[in-house]
């Protein structure tokens, strides 16, 4: 069921104004906790100003202190760069005070050294005039001692004078009176030149009663080439210094060069070769034969021998080991091509001192393999005992002495 209430308008007109009241209401509220808050911000506001104005002010005072702690320090400022100006002013007048200082410490120093040296070389001088004084004196007594050694030796070399006057002229009577032998019977001139330029010239002759006589008459030097015509023109010099008959030259011995084979050829005079070079050739020959026994073992003997001679500390420790093992005092000998029956004496060194060097070389790392083996050994008393016979040959066929010749031929057969 519908109820339909009827209203008037005056009725309405107030519910709407009672309605816009409360709207107004609501508004005036609404107005008032906003005028209420804006108060709340106002006085935050000024509260916030205030503390503002305070800091505002503080920071001015702030800054008047600064300005006035920053005119403090630009008066501090010049002030430090018055003090910095007048400490470099200072410092350069100390530089140059240093400067003279220096300079004046370095002359003193100079100036003491000159006198220093002036004093040395005085006392020097004086030391020098001292020891000049006594060496002066010395020499003085020196020279009066040479003075009387002079005097007894030139008495003593007077003496010896006459005596070699007196030994001269004996010597000269002598020779005259061989060369009077020698120009009645024949003689024999052996000739020997060597490398040196120099020409060696021996006479041997047989007296009436079977006298073996020899003289070396001169060693002649010729600087120029050996040839034939000048080994000739010397030879024929040399008999005629002498006066030698060339018509009884019984025989001429030399060994066998070309050059002067060809000499005495040219000159028609009978020659002879040399019996000791002749063997000397045979022996090095027979040992080349054998080339493959004998050039080690050869070669060895004087790798040894220079090893020992180029090394003080090998000849010491040789020493040592020779008086350890009571062996002569001996040397290792060397082979010279031109010398007779040094390859033989060159071995029976070094066998004679075999003891010595093993004892020397067993600790040589360097030169322990030139130690000799046992085959070296045996090869080396082989070389020995076939030439000792021919070496011993040629030393007493090399000899003065007659009375050996029988030996000759027993070493002959």
């Amino acid at each position: 069921m519908r109820l339909h209430v009827c209203v008037s308008p005056s009725e309405r007109s107030v519910e709407q104004l009672e309605e816009k009241q409360s709207e107004l209401r609501r508004e005036v509220v609404g107005l008032k906790e906003v005028l209420s808050q804006v108060t709340l911000q106002k006085e935050v506001l000024e509260e916030e100003k205030t503390s503002l104005s305070l800091a505002l002010n503080k920071v001015e005072v702030l800054k008047a202190e600064q300005e006035v702690h920053l005119n403090r320090l630009q008066n501090q400022e010049a002030a430090l760069r018055d003090s910095l100006a007048k400490m470099a002013a200072l410092s350069e007048g100390l530089a140059s005070d240093k400067v003279e200082l220096n300079r004046l410490l370095l002359q003193g120093e100079g100036e003491k050294a000159e006198l220093c040296e002036r004093r040395r070389e005085a006392e020097s001088e004086r030391t020098a005039s001292r020891g000049e004084g006594a060496r002066l004196q010395q020499q003085l007594g020196d020279l009066g001692a040479k003075k009387r050694s002079l005097e007894a030796s030139q008495h003593l070399l007077q003496e010896a004078r006459e005596r070699l006057e007196e030994e001269v002229c004996l010597l000269q009577r002598e020779n005259a009176r061989l060369l009077e032998q020698h120009a009645q019977v024949g003689y024999v001139v052996k000739l020997k030149h060597d490398p040196l330029h120099e020409i060696d010239h021996t006479l041997y002759s047989i007296t009436a009663d079977w006298t073996l006589h020899s003289k070396c008459l001169e060693t002649r030097y010729v600087p120029d080439n050996h040839t034939a015509d000048t080994l000739a023109e010397n030879l024929k010099a040399a008999l005629a210094d002498w006066g030698l008959d060339e018509n009884k030259l019984a025989c001429i011995t030399t060994d066998n060069g070309a050059n002067i084979v060809a000499a005495i050829r040219n000159l028609g005079w009978p020659w002879l070769n040399c019996f000791g070079h002749n063997l000397h050739l045979a022996v090095s020959h027979g040992l080349d034969s054998d080339k493959d026994r004998t050039a080690r073992v050869i070669g060895l003997c004087r790798s040894l021998v220079n090893i020992f001679h180029m090394s003080w500390i090998k000849k010491r420790d040789m020493r040592k080991a020779q008086a350890e093992a009571n062996l002569p005092q001996h040397c290792l000998v060397l082979d010279v091509a031109t010398r007779w029956g040094t390859k033989q004496k060159m071995v029976e060194r070094v066998l004679e001192q075999l003891p010595a060097i093993r004892h020397v070389l067993v600790e040589d790392r360097k030169h322990g393999h030139l130690n000799p083996t046992w085959q070296d050994v045996s090869v080396l008393e082989s070389i020995n005992a076939a030439m000792k016979p021919l070496a011993d040959f040629t030393d007493v066929l090399s000899g003065k002495n007659t009375s050996q010749c029988p030996q000759l031929s027993l070493y002959w057969n």
